[in-house]
Order: C-alpha cells, then sequence, then structure tokens
C-alpha cells in the first residue's frame, strides 16, 4: 500500500473575499502601470522619432550655407553639438489631452546661436560669421529689411 492510499485528496484553500479583493487590486495596479508606462513610452518614442527628423532637416538646411562645401564636417559636429539643447528647449511633449509641440523658430534660432557659440570657441571666425548671418535673416524673417 502507498502513503497516498486511503489519505483524502489535498485540498486547495478558497480565497475569501477579502483576499480576492486584494488579488484584484493588485492586477488592476499591474494593469495601469502597464497601460501607463506604454502610453509615457509612445510619447517618449514620439520625441525620438520628430527628433531624429528635426535633426535631419537642420543638416539640410545646414547645407545651404554658402561656406558649407569644404566644411561638410565641421558643420556635421556642429549640429551634433548644438542639437540636443536647441531639440529639448523647443519641443513640449503633450499631456492627456494636449498633442505635443515644436517651435521650429525657436529651435533654429536656438541651434544657430549654439553653433555659432561653439564655432568662436573654436576660432573658427569665417563660420562664425556665416551663422550669424543666418541668425539675422531668422530673426527679421522674410521679406523684411535687414
Amino acid at each position: 500500500m502507498s502513503e497516498n492510499e486511503g489519505a483524502s485528496p489535498r485540498e486547495v484553500p478558497t480565497p475569501t473575499a477579502t483576499e480576492t479583493k486584494k488579488r484584484s487590486r493588485l492586477w488592476t495596479v499591474i494593469g495601469f502601470v502597464v497601460v501607463a508606462g506604454g502610453l509615457i513610452g509612445m510619447k517618449y518614442c514620439d520625441q525620438g522619432e520628430a527628433d531624429a527628423d528635426v535633426k535631419g532637416q537642420a543638416a539640410e538646411v545646414v547645407s545651404q550655407l554658402p561656406d558649407y562645401a569644404g566644411n561638410e564636417e565641421y558643420y556635421a559636429s556642429l549640429i551634433e553639438t548644438a542639437h540636443p539643447t536647441a531639440f529639448d528647449d523647443s519641443y513640449r511633449m503633450g499631456g492627456r489631452r494636449t498633442s505635443s509641440k515644436f517651435d521650429d523658430e525657436r529651435y533654429l534660432q536656438l541651434l544657430f546661436q549654439g553653433m555659432a557659440d561653439q564655432a568662436q570657441a573654436d576660432g573658427r571666425t569665417e563660420i562664425v560669421g556665416t551663422l550669424r548671418l543666418a541668425l539675422l535673416s531668422l530673426r527679421s524673417g522674410p521679406g523684411e529689411s535687414r
């Protein structure tokens, strides 16, 4: 005769109403955390995509500067340096009922200012001049006298 013969089958205790409520609340909280984390992640994902798009467009704009040819690598390094601060100061993540906002004029001014400051620190006066002219053009707007 084996040990389990004659013994009653092992009973699984039935959870009490309080235990059931606690488990239900736990799953509700876990569900909320997962959903909220997903939504926040989507916002940051959108911000990351916007960051990359804006940076690419900034490179296109900078490539139109008159002294870009021959200074491509230096301009690329200036964008790498100035872009993060300019983007972060120009991008506002949306909330629950508002969409994200990006101030492109502010971004370009901050980008060119940051690039000019770095070029000044590097002693690249010819590039500083070009960037300052671009800044003046941005500030005065199209069609306005300078």
